[in-house]
């Protein structure tokens, strides 16, 4: 990863992060049921270690943007798991 990446330094390796966004459904059994009207966007991070989240965290508390960042996930937020674990993944 590029050095000037934050999450390179200071020990944190971030190996997958990647962000989706799909359409809310009424009914995920029954699509033509049609949507909300809602669009949900999920954000998901790996790290080698399990204190990288930790890491993560502490770099962020830096981070200017943060509280407005805050606000944002705890007015529109509807699940937020932080240090959780990857119980599954097509890589093994």
């Amino acid at each position: 990863m590029d050095e000037r990446n934050p999450l390179t330094r200071g020990g944190i390796h971030l190996v997958d992060y990647h962000v989706a966004k799909g359409e809310e459904a009424n009914d995920l059994l029954d699509p033509s049921k049609g949507t909300t009207g809602n669009v949900l966007y999920c954000i998901n991070e790996v790290y080698v270690e399990p204190d990288g989240i930790e890491q993560h965290m502490g770099q962020a508390m830096q981070w200017d943007g943060l509280q407005a960042f805050a606000g944002t996930l705890m007015q529109y937020g509807k699940v937020l798991i932080g240090g959780g674990s990857v119980i599954h993944s097509m890589n093994g």
